[in-house]
Order: structure tokens, then C-alpha cells, then sequence
């Protein structure tokens, strides 16, 4: 009887079935299966990822695997979450209801962009397979301690990486960085010589237009990495750490500064002294104290401001305090440029959210990241 339906028909009937219903009529014959497939599953599952949806949930081992072969020619975004506990127990001498790791890294992705990997089990020898099934890789994040950074320089689209490991070469990071395409990278965990990245990542910083880095960089670099080359990193615009570094105040580009330590007055007309572009200055932890003499030193800022002749636009300041603290702020900083007749405001108070884990400028306070911009 389906045979005699348009395909429009078929398909206003299909929608209403659940995945397990659609892979059974996959089987019938290849007309009933490519409608499935183009119509449904093509642009819902460009996007997958091993855990947390549950329009596959009731599929069993095999009906997964039987239905992860039709969509795999048609992902473009693979998220792999850790396969412990749901593959082959050997105390139970049984099979759970997913595949392992090599079930998914056996097929060709054609059309596969985008890859994270969540398994602690993904080591090397997992790469020279990645770089041969998946040609046109152009994000790549893995989370496992056993990856050295072999074959990553074989990955000819990588523009952004982000890498977890406990035993990471610098030697290969210098490979991927000759290629002078990578956009974005983030390290976390160990390197085998600090000294070595530390070569390594210097001889790139004319190249960085953003750095993030908190405590843990230590275990990547070595503590001086940025003070004795800060005067090479002459295209920085972005900066994100926690605490200003001595390096911090003789950069000249920043556009964008974002901390979470505590700083002097004195130290912050330094900081705009030497960045006539900063654009935006968000202070993560300053105390109360330094915001309840605001007065005393917000009428020399605004003159400062008014001062660099270079100044193009205002400075926005993100305060992490109360929602009083900033609108006493504010509300100054109107009457003072309402009293001597500015019209043009070079100075903005804004609220950071107290939630500051969820901001776009930070992924997350791990580890050291690197934005590119190559000549």
C-alpha cells in the first residue's frame, strides 16, 4: 500500500513515527529508506552527539549501530562522550546498549567539521586513524591524558584545537603552528618540558590576538613564558586571567581586559595610560572598599579619558558588584559630565554578571588559550 503513496504523503506519515518505527521501515526497500533518511534524519542528526538525546534512547545495541551507519555520511558536528559503563562489561560478559569508541572512529565522516571527544580511552595511534576517516576536520577537542600531539599536524583544515593530556610535545604544537592556520588553541594538563613550549608558543606571539590564562597554566609553561617576551605580543587585543601579571602593564594594544584580582588606582590609569583602544574592562573580584572612594577617583579618570587625544571610543567598565554599588556609580559619573557640560561620555559603568562562568569571553578557567591571527 505505501508504494502507491507520493513521497509528500509518505513523509507526512513518517514524522509521526519514533526512530525505532522509521529504522523498521528502512528495511523494506531503498525507496522507503532514503526518504527516511534525507527527510529526517540527514539535517536532525548533523549534529550528534553519543549522549543525552532521547530520540534514540529505545534503540538496543544493534538497531544503534544499524542506524548510526545511514546518518554517518551526513554529520557534521560529532560529540563522543565517555564510553565506560556502557559498552562491553567483561565482569557481566555481556554488551550494554552502546558501541565503544572504535565503533565510531571506523567510519569515514565526509561531510564531519566539527569533533569532541569526551573518552579517556582516545590516545594517539586514535589521531593517525581520525586524519585519514576525517579529511576536512576543522575543530577538534579531546579530553584524555594520552594524546602526545602526534599526526595533528596532518589535519590541513585545523583551525581551532582544544587538548587535554598529560604528556602533550611541544615539538608537535610547533608543527601545527608552521602551518600558520590554526585560529584557536587551548591546552590543559602537562606538557613533557615546559621550557620547550615555552620556545615554542614565544616564537608566535606576534601572532596572538587573544590570551587566557589562570593558574593552571603552570603545568604547560613555565611561569615567566609571558615576562620575558611580553614586548613580542604586539597584536594582543583580548586578555583574560585572573591575576594581572607584571607583563600586564607594559602591553600597549589591549582593546578588551578582563581579571579578577585586586588593583590600584594607580595601577588602573597605568593600564589606560598604555591602551588608548581599550574598549571594554570587565573587574571580576575588586572589594568594596575600592568602589565606596570611587568619587575620589572617578572625576581623574574621566579627565584622562578626555585627555587621550587618541581615544576613538568610551571606556566601558563591568563591575562584579551589587546592583546599588553600580548605579551610585553610574549615576556619578552622569551628573559630573551634566556639571561640566560634556555631551559625549568617554566613561560607561556596566554590571558583570555575578555568574561570570557563563560570559562568552571565558570557555572556561583551565589551562592556557590562544587566538591567532596570521599575515
Amino acid at each position: 500500500m505505501l508504494d502507491h503513496l507520493n513521497d509528500d504523503c509518505l513523509c507526512e506519515i513518517f514524522q509521526y513515527l519514533s526512530v525505532k518505527e522509521q529504522l523498521i521501515l528502512t528495511t523494506v526497500n531503498e525507496r522507503l529508506r532514503d526518504l527516511i533518511v534525507e527527510n529526517f534524519w540527514r539535517k536532525k542528526y548533523n549534529k550528534f552527539t553519543t549522549t543525552g538525546d532521547t530520540s534514540y534512547d529505545e534503540l538496543n545495541l544493534d538497531e544503534f549501530r544499524k542506524f548510526y551507519r545511514y546518518i554517518v555520511p551526513h554529520i557534521k558536528e560529532l560529540t563522543v562522550h565517555t564510553t565506560a559503563g556502557v559498552t562491553f562489561t567483561s565482569y557481566l560478559g555481556r554488551f550494554t546498549r552502546r558501541p565503544d569508541l572504535d565503533f565510531y572512529l571506523h567510519f569515514e565522516y565526509p561531510t564531519l567539521r566539527v569533533l569532541r571527544c569526551y573518552d579517556q580511552q582516545f590516545h594517539s595511534g586514535h589521531l593517525s586513524i581520525l586524519r585519514r576517516k576525517c579529511p576536512h576536520i576543522e575543530v577538534l577537542r579531546l579530553h584524555s591524558a594520552y594524546v602526545g600531539g602526534e599526526h595533528l599536524a596532518s589535519f590541513h583544515n585545523l583551525s581551532e584545537l582544544y587538548l587535554s593530556s598529560s604528556k602533550l610535545d611541544a615539538k608537535y604544537v610547533a608543527e601545527l603552528l608552521a602551518q600558520r592556520k590554526l585560529r584557536r588553541l587551548h591546552l590543559t594538563g602537562n606538557t613533557c618540558v615546559k621550557r620547550d613550549m615555552d620556545v615554542v608558543l614565544q616564537h608566535v606571539f606576534p601572532h596572538i590576538t587573544e590570551l587566557r590564562y589562570y593558574d593552571e597554566e603552570a603545568h604547560i609553561v613555565t611561569e615567566n613564558v609571558f615576562d620575558t617576551s611580553a614586548e613580542t605580543l604586539v597584536n594582543l587585543e583580548k586578555l583574560y586571567c585572573k591575576y594581572l601579571k607584571d607583563f600586564v602593564y607594559t602591553l600597549r594594544t589591549l582593546r578588551e581586559l578582563y581579571f579578577e584580582s585586586h588593583l590600584k588606582v594607580v595601577d588602573l590609569l597605568k593600564l589606560i595610560e598604555n591602551n588608548v583602544q581599550l574598549e571594554n574592562l570587565y573587574m571580576g573580584t575588586l572589594n568594596e572598599n575600592f568602589f565606596a572612594k570611587a568619587p575620589e577617583w572617578l572625576c581623574g579618570l574621566m579627565e584622562y579619558l578626555r585627555a587621550q587625544q587618541e581615544r576613538k571610543v568610551a571606556l566601558s567598565i563591568y563591575i562584579n558588584m551589587s546592583q546599588r554599588i553600580v548605579q551610585n556609580m553610574r549615576q556619578f559619573v552622569m551628573d559630573y559630565d551634566l556639571h561640566h557640560g560634556y555631551l559625549v561620555p568617554v566613561l560607561k559603568i556596566q554590571k558583570l554578571s555575578v555568574d561570570i562562568s557563563i560570559s562568552p569571553m571565558l570557555f572556561n578557567k583551565t589551562g592556557i588559550e590562544l587566538a591567532f591571527k596570521w599575515s
